[in-house]
């Protein structure tokens, strides 16, 4: 899937999920192909970046973003995510007290890309 990439940085693998100016129907397949590709690494070994730059919410998709962030929190050892507008941020913080998450957040992907390369 063209939505779902491994990039490298730095000599550091990052695992780019691409959900800008996706529609729900197609951000839940997106999201369970995502699903799919991160069961296949090691535990805690992952860095992510989430790019959803025109993303459009709905309370369906919400529930499934809490979803993922819980099942994906077992391979991920630090993620970023890019392009959330004032009314994402404030989904963004609920989802993460939700679920007990922290994950960086960036205006561009090369901003998101110096920071994972900390971790």
């Amino acid at each position: 899937m063209d939505r779902i990439k491994v990039m490298q940085h730095k000599g550091k693998e990052i695992l780019f999920l691409d959900l800008s100016n996706c529609k729900p129907d197609e951000t839940l397949v997106i999201i369970k192909e995502f699903k799919k590709v991160v069961s296949g690494y090691s535990e805690h070994s992952l860095l992510t970046i989430t790019d959803v730059s025109g993303f459009v919410l709905s309370t369906d998709i919400i529930d499934d973003l809490k979803e993922l962030i819980q099942y994906d929190e077992l391979y991920v050892k630090m993620g970023a995510i890019v392009g959330l507008s004032n009314v994402q941020r404030a989904v963004y913080h609920t989802i993460m007290m939700f679920t007990n998450r922290k994950m960086g957040l960036f205006d561009t992907i090369d901003e998101a890309k110096e920071y994972l390369i900390s971790f």
